[in-house]
């Protein structure tokens, strides 16, 4: 669920819908800020992301681990997998 492919496709399938809803899909850039030269000697080192990239880093990435931390919480491991629900999984079930 956490991986850069799972991000990939959130996205484009965000960007579809809204050329399917005429909407503009862009995020606009920022300006970039100014650093403070006291506070820090390597200014250089400070990192600058795109808001996409901004995005995957602060919302979607913690927001992926909440649900798999809440998920694992609410459901014992033996609840896990969900196979056993299956309708073609109910004649090998040991009554």
């Amino acid at each position: 669920m956490r991986s850069d492919d799972t991000w990939e496709s959130a996205v484009s399938r965000a960007q579809s819908m809204a050329q399917h809803l005429n909407l503009d899909s862009e995020m606009p850039l920022e300006r970039e800020r100014k650093m403070s030269r006291r506070l820090d000697t390597n200014i250089a080192n400070a990192a600058v992301m795109l808001p996409l990239e901004r995005m995957k880093v602060n919302f979607y990435f913690p927001a992926m681990d909440k649900l798999v931390i809440e998920l694992e919480e609410r459901f014992p491991a033996e609840l896990q997998d969900f196979a056993f629900l299956d309708p073609k999984q109910f004649g090998a079930m040991n009554v």
